[in-house]
């Protein structure tokens, strides 16, 4: 089983334009919504996949049905724990004549210790069923940085192999406890190292640098670079293909999924990578903030090219 933790769930309301006028008057040529948060995404994509999750983490008393009605929707199991406040709104502006997106996020509702400390407890119940525990995305107020370190070392213990995909202190942070697996895209990688990267070695170099700390697997991703992927025996580039990029909100918890998915099947390191880069390549060619299908992430991994780096 795979559980999930999304700690900072949202509301995406993505406002399509044909040209965003800065301080101008803008006109929607078409409105989105979709329920978000890292943690829910890669659940979404994973039951894609054919693989049942459960998603955990924090859910508001507020409006805590639109989140629930989303899952039970997907065909998605979960458990949350409940806390005063509601869940935020994140606004997503896809301009058509640049193709950039402005992000506007709200921080999320203040989070006592106390959920904190039940949700703890809630993980570690999931996570002694669990084959593969993901922590994903941002954290709300009033919860400190260190927190998924605090997970991982709460589960060390256990078999569950650990994924965590965050950034800044949250990542450096959560790196010093040793998941199994991080997926740092390339500008939090060079925020790890502290140095710009010049070629791909440089990037496979830092992630074996993370492996010989104790972090089992190191996927990067890079945008119309393409992935690297590194674990204690083999390193493995995916270049980007040529797409029609139309949005990469999704992208990175699709490539999180389909790992997990990967791990969960036993598949070796290249063909890991395989299925991460189709999956992040059939998301950014859907418009907004929709995932991945099935028929275009097969579509994708006959397409993906795998090659070995030493």
């Amino acid at each position: 089983m795979i559980t999930t933790v999304t700690l900072n769930p949202c509301m995406d309301t993505g406002i399509i334009l044909d040209e965003f006028l800065y301080g101008g008057l803008n006109r929607v040529d078409k409105n989105m919504y979709d329920v978000g948060g890292k943690g829910i995404n890669v659940s979404v994509v994973i039951k894609m996949l054919g693989i049942q999750s459960i998603c955990t983490g924090i859910n508001y008393f507020d409006n805590k049905e639109i989140l629930e009605k989303f899952l039970n929707k997907k065909g998605i199991g979960y458990d949350f724990v409940l806390a005063p406040g509601r869940l935020r709104n994140n606004i997503k502006i896809f301009d058509k004549k640049t193709g950039t997106i402005t992000e506007i996020n709200e921080k999320g509702s203040f989070i006592s210790d106390e959920i904190i400390y039940r949700l703890k407890e809630k993980i570690i119940y999931y996570a002694r069923q669990s084959d593969i525990l993901i922590l994903s995305g941002s954290v709300p107020q009033g919860v400190d940085t260190s927190i998924y370190g605090q997970i991982i070392n709460d589960v060390r213990n256990l078999s569950v192999k650990v994924i965590l995909d965050a950034d800044g202190s949250l990542l450096k942070a959560g790196i010093h406890s040793k998941p199994y697996m991080i997926k740092p895209n390339i500008y939090e990688l060079e925020g790890i190292m502290g140095r710009k990267f010049k070629n791909i070695y440089d990037i496979i170099d830092s992630s074996r640098s993370l492996v010989e700390q104790g972090i089992s697997l190191v996927i990067v991703s890079m945008g119309d670079g393409g992935a690297v992927a590194v674990d204690k025996k083999s390193a493995y580039f995916a270049p980007a293909l040529s797409l029609d990029v139309k949005s990469a909100v999704g992208a990175g918890d699709s490539m999180v999924a389909a790992a997990a998915a990967a791990i969960i099947k036993g598949l070796d390191l290249a063909d890991t990578l395989k299925m991460a880069s189709a999956a992040a390549s059939a998301t950014v060619i859907q418009s907004g903030t929709k995932l991945c299908g099935l028929s275009d992430f097969e579509y994708m991994l006959d397409r993906i090219k795998i090659i070995p780096y030493k």
